[in-house]
């Protein structure tokens, strides 16, 4: 990911979002991080190849070349909440929130 892509990201529909994902890719074409990603309808990605979803809208707009197309949650690459809900999210819990570690 380049600075220039970054600054796309945090502008997605002029920074009208709960949340805003980049995509993550193990090799071109090759998505792997789907455990949070679900579609509109809250469904699991279906492969890991394009165009990922199963049929709905969330597909469809894949299918139609859109660059931003909407979810009901992502947590991939690069992500960027909404300015409203970090501060909430802050305020009940540590600021390590986001440093939890996962047992081996």
């Amino acid at each position: 990911m380049k600075a220039a892509d970054a600054i796309r990201l945090l502008q997605t529909n002029k920074g009208q979002y709960a949340a805003a994902c980049a995509m993550d890719y193990k090799q071109p074409l090759l998505f792997y991080d789907t455990f949070a990603m679900r579609d509109l309808e809250g469904r699991r990605t279906i492969a890991v190849l394009y165009p990922f979803f199963p049929d709905g809208e969330t597909r469809n707009q894949l299918l139609a070349q859109q660059t931003q197309v909407e979810l009901k949650s992502c947590w991939n690459g690069m992500g960027k909440l909404n300015q409203i809900i970090y501060p909430l999210i802050q305020s009940l819990s540590t600021p390590r929130l986001f440093k939890t570690r996962l047992p081996h």
